[in-house]
């Protein structure tokens, strides 16, 4: 059996095995997504002008698929007063939770388990206030102590702190991470669930908080 560090890098990318599914397999995706996040529907929400690369499914960046207002908008001042790359998220879609609300849905599809990968470190990275306030907020949401590092150049830590982010706004949203399994000998489903728990472990996150209920997990093998 492989180990996350010893696993098959794939040639499919997470989004591009996702787009395959939505273009082949659309019925079968929105229904395993379903089951995973409990939903009674699934529709994608598209951009103005979708990616000619892969117009079935598009990538979107930071919250730009909110309408405009506070929300949206103090988070980009936050992120573009950062310096760093906005967070991309593979899909964006809107889901039916209890029967009646409508939640967004922010998905990220991956190949390899480096993506999870967080580097120990013994202090936290010198961050403008905002930044600060933007972690210390997320870690306060899933009770992790202050204590703990979260590195904040991190994808996995960028997607944890924008979803507390809009859950401490009020804001009916649901996070799905989608692992790709058995692809040209990469990791296997045990391989994947192995990183996910370290990372979550490194991060100080517990099962016993009421916004993990919000966020979902998926294995696809690659069509």
């Amino acid at each position: 059996m492989p180990t996350v560090n010893t696993a098959k890098r794939p040639t499919l990318t997470g989004h591009e095995m996702l787009a395959r599914y939505v273009a082949d397999k659309p019925k079968q995706l929105k229904t395993k997504i379903s089951k995973a996040i409990n939903a009674g529907g699934v529709v994608w929400r598209h951009p103005a002008y979708p990616n000619r690369e892969s117009p079935e499914i598009c990538t979107r960046k930071g919250l730009d698929f909110l309408s405009d207002g506070k929300v949206k908008t103090t988070w980009q001042e936050l992120w573009q007063g950062s310096l760093m790359p906005s967070i991309t998220w593979d899909a964006i879609g809107r889901a039916q939770i209890g029967g009646k609300c409508w939640s967004w849905m922010m998905v990220s599809a991956m190949s390899h388990p480096d993506t999870l990968c967080i580097k120990s470190a013994k202090r936290q990275s010198k961050l403008s206030p905002a930044m600060a306030k933007f972690l210390g907020d997320a870690k306060e949401k899933f009770k992790v102590d202050s204590n703990v590092i979260w590195p904040v150049k991190s994808n996995y830590v960028q997607q944890l702190a924008t979803f507390a982010y809009l859950k401490n706004r009020g804001s009916c949203a649901q996070l799905l991470n989608i692992y790709m399994v058995n692809a040209d000998g990469g990791p296997t489903k045990q391989v994947w669930q192995e990183a996910i728990d370290s990372s979550n472990q490194s991060l100080g996150l517990t099962d016993h908080v009421t916004i993990r209920r919000h966020m979902h997990q998926l294995f696809l093998p690659v069509i």
